[in-house]
């Protein structure tokens, strides 16, 4: 049996991905017991790239929450 990912891994992986896109900036991943949250200044063009990513972790056991109050 495959054991549970830790939230902080889930995490870094996200910001790791998110980081690596163009369009997003100011970037922090928290993790708090199954909750990550993503706060990012986001460009509009990057927004569905970003949703997609999120998206991917969906039946992962972890909610991923976008943030956008500092949106671009």
């Amino acid at each position: 049996m495959k054991a549970m990912p830790v939230a902080s891994d889930v995490a870094d992986g996200v910001k790791q991905k998110l980081g690596s896109l163009t369009g997003v900036q100011n970037l922090t991943v928290t993790s708090k017991r199954s909750v990550i949250t993503v706060t990012a200044k986001i460009a509009p063009g990057s927004l569905a790239a970003v949703r997609d990513i999120i998206d991917g972790y969906k039946d992962s056991g972890f909610t991923v929450a976008l943030d956008r109050r500092t949106n671009a």
